[in-house]
């Protein structure tokens, strides 16, 4: 990890991706929360937490470290709680569709480079809390056709929120974010939609 040791963060930035693709495993079944399993919102705050004012390197690795362990948890997830509720009928897992959202979480390591310099006091930690913010919002548009819309809506605000609450140390800048937010948010669609487009071609 670019030569620094192995700390408690990024022990840390391991341990969230584990939980939250499991719980996403687990919204995947349950009424109410299924929207969780389709939508982003849970894994873009997860980069925002662990790449917050880290270094290039540390930022890059922990997005990683958090990503690649959601995915494994969240597919393996499916097919233990698939099991549980459906005893005895066949799962399969696509390895191919695994292989890619763990190719994924690799590229996706660049928004760690992008949201560390949230929290800092400067243009690019304005620029990367209104791409956080951005991004949330996209993603909530991209999903606001399916089910469950107020988990949805609940969700991306607690997101936002905490996105806010690391980035935000003032009005003024406040004033910033919430400006550049929508423009973030209108290139972000097309973000959200790519994953998608390379599932689809698989």
């Amino acid at each position: 990890m670019n030569g620094a040791r192995i700390g408690p963060a990024e022990v840390l930035a391991v341990a969230g991706g584990l939980v939250s693709g499991g719980f996403a495993a687990f919204a995947y079944y349950t009424d109410g929360l299924r929207i969780l399993a389709h939508a982003f919102v849970l894994w873009i705050v997860l980069v925002v937490a662990v790449s917050s004012r880290a270094s290039p390197g540390r930022a890059y690795w922990r997005t990683v470290a958090a990503l690649v362990p959601a995915v494994l948890a969240f597919y393996f997830g499916k097919k233990i709680a698939y099991g549980v509720k459906y005893s005895g009928m066949p799962y399969l897992l696509d390895t191919g569709t695994v292989v890619l959202w763990c190719v994924l979480g690799f590229a996706a390591g660049l928004l760690g480079l992008v949201f560390r310099h949230i929290g800092t006091d400067t243009r690019a930690g304005v620029f990367a809390t209104a791409a956080a913010v951005g991004l949330l919002l996209a993603d909530a548009v991209r999903e606001g056709g399916r089910q469950d819309p107020v988990t949805l809506t609940v969700a991306t605000v607690l997101g936002i929120g905490v996105v806010l609450w690391l980035g935000v140390g003032s009005l003024r800048k406040l004033g910033l974010v919430v400006a550049l937010a929508v423009p973030c948010a209108v290139v972000s669609t097309l973000l959200v939609a790519l994953p998608d487009v390379f599932e689809a071609l698989l």
